[in-house]
């Protein structure tokens, strides 16, 4: 776990590390083990398109709005508890 954590990217190290393990494992049929490792460059592709979208940079506009609406919900959120039900 210790090499995972000081990974410059952990997610591709862990995948990194699966895709070793993966060939690793004995008694298995190439039918199996190409099963495997088309999983893993699924995960490989999805890894990637999340890394894409980490750095697209966020509108100022959109955070200010998020935040002041994450605000106002979490202010009235205790009220909305405390009312009577009805019957």
């Amino acid at each position: 776990a210790r090499p995972l954590l000081r990974a410059r990217n952990p997610p591709l190290r862990a995948l990194r590390d699966l895709h070793d393990a993966a060939r690793d494992v004995p008694n298995l049929s190439n039918q199996e083990n190409a099963r495997i490792l088309a999983d893993l460059q699924g995960l490989s592709d999805g890894l990637s398109v999340c890394e894409g979208l980490s750095r697209i940079p966020i509108p100022l506009q959109y955070t200010r709005h998020l935040s002041r609406s994450l605000t106002l919900w979490l202010l009235l959120l205790p009220g909305g508890g405390s009312g009577r039900r009805a019957r």
